[in-house]
């Protein structure tokens, strides 16, 4: 039966003000490796929820073993310590180096936008030759995806040991290069590398990228603790590398092949200070934390270190979301002056401020600051310049406690 209609209701959406899921943890780990036995396929990358996942295509620690490769090692490393982030695997042929299979993988980042950072395990590249190539990976890999709109946080690469013994004074200082995008890992699970002596040389690459996806955006990958653990690590107040139920980063060295308690003072502060990330122990602490999160690039840059090129990235994206719908739309014009209204100012101002207050509620940043002039004349040639400041959060690498006894206070 028809009826008369005298009230219409259209379901308001936005005023719980919730937003979209978080996709910063989400990483790819490009493998050199065979594919004998598995149904991956060289150049083609498979998105991984759990380590599970990589079961289903053949990827084991039975492959491990038969393949003499460490790509189910690095994958159940990753979702060990960061079980609720998005892991892609790229198989690349075996024996080349990372330059060569740097075009495969901007093919796989264009077809998957999500990933923001990447690691590098199995190449023939080693500690003698690798840190003379940073440079040019952070041009031909990094700034060719930031052409195409990808925005990388970070790129891990295994610093394999050399086959001769190298000593510590003899390593490249990292800080000499201009790669901020780019981290030298050396870390090694000595209890893994004594598998196999294909693996004796190893780094840790996926326990880094579990460490940083288990994190905000701008927490220190060598923090003790972190802000949101997994449930089974809720009753903890650290959270280490080391789990000894699962056996893991107990027995601890460097690619160098050298153990952490072979290492002085000196040269683990030698190590940090060349920006190479290993891990070591605190003082009454048994267990084990990657040294810092440093990037291959000068101590005066801003970008010196994973954390704040994740801040960076995620404010860009955050920004280049709000902006993009405006694009090529109408900019209505004071007309006393010629100049952009000050109410479009303003409904500017409020999106972006919207934006970025998810970084601020989520801890991610203590605050920022926009100015976006009126005074301006946007044309095809000329853009509509907007200024914005990110206040980010400090780091506290250490405390001096000055401690004496008293007769009273």
């Amino acid at each position: 039966m028809g009826k008369l209609q005298a009230i219409k209701f259209k379901k308001a959406n936005g005023g719980l003000g919730r937003t979209t899921a978080a996709t910063d943890n989400v990483s790819m780990i490009v493998i050199a490796m065979s594919i004998a036995g598995s149904s991956l396929v060289y150049g083609q990358a498979k998105e991984l929820l759990e380590a599970k996942d990589a079961e289903v295509f053949g990827i084991t620690e039975a492959f491990d073993a038969n393949n003499k490769t460490l790509a189910y090692h690095h994958i159940s490393e990753n979702f060990r310590l960061a079980p609720e982030s998005t892991l892609f695997i790229l198989p690349v042929e075996a024996n080349t180096t990372i330059q060569s299979k740097i075009a495969v993988t901007l093919t796989a980042l264009k077809k998957n936008r999500s990933i923001k950072g990447i690691g590098f395990a199995g190449f023939t590249n080693d500690l003698s030759t690798l840190t003379d190539e940073l440079d040019a990976i952070q041009a031909d890999l990094v700034s060719e995806a930031a052409k195409e709109g990808i925005d990388l946080d970070y790129v891990i690469l295994e610093g394999k040991g050399t086959a001769e013994p190298i000593l510590i004074n003899d390593l490249e200082d990292l800080a000499l290069n201009q790669a901020p995008n780019i981290s030298l890992v050396i870390a090694q699970d000595r209890d893994i590398a004594a598998l196999d002596p294909a693996y004796s040389k190893y780094a840790a690459v996926g326990a880094k990228l579990g460490m940083i996806n288990v994190r905000n955006v701008a927490e220190n990958i060598g923090s003790v603790n972190i802000e949101k653990k997994p449930l089974d690590s809720l009753s903890f107040d650290t959270y280490p590398l080391t789990s000894s139920a699962a056996g893991r980063f107990v027995n601890v060295g460097i690619s160098t092949g050298q153990t952490m308690d072979e290492l002085t003072n000196v040269q683990i502060v030698a190590l940090n200070k060349k920006k190479y990330i290993f891990a070591a122990q605190y003082e009454a602490e048994a267990d084990f934390y990657f040294s810092n999160s440093p990037t291959c690039v000068t101590e005066a840059s801003d970008y010196c270190y994973i954390e704040r090129n994740r801040t960076w990235n995620k404010a860009k994206r955050l920004i280049n979301r709000t902006l993009l719908p405006k694009v090529k739309s109408k900019v209505p014009k004071d007309p006393s002056t010629g100049f952009v209204k000050t109410t479009t100012i303003s409904n500017w101002e409020t999106l972006l401020e919207k934006a970025l207050d998810q970084m601020v509620n989520a801890d991610e940043i203590s605050g920022y600051s926009l100015n976006l002039d009126a005074q301006q004349y946007p044309d095809e040639s000329t853009p509509f310049k907007i200024q914005c400041s990110l206040v980010a959060h400090g780091i506290v690498h250490e405390f001096e406690v000055e401690l004496g006894l008293t007769n009273k206070i």
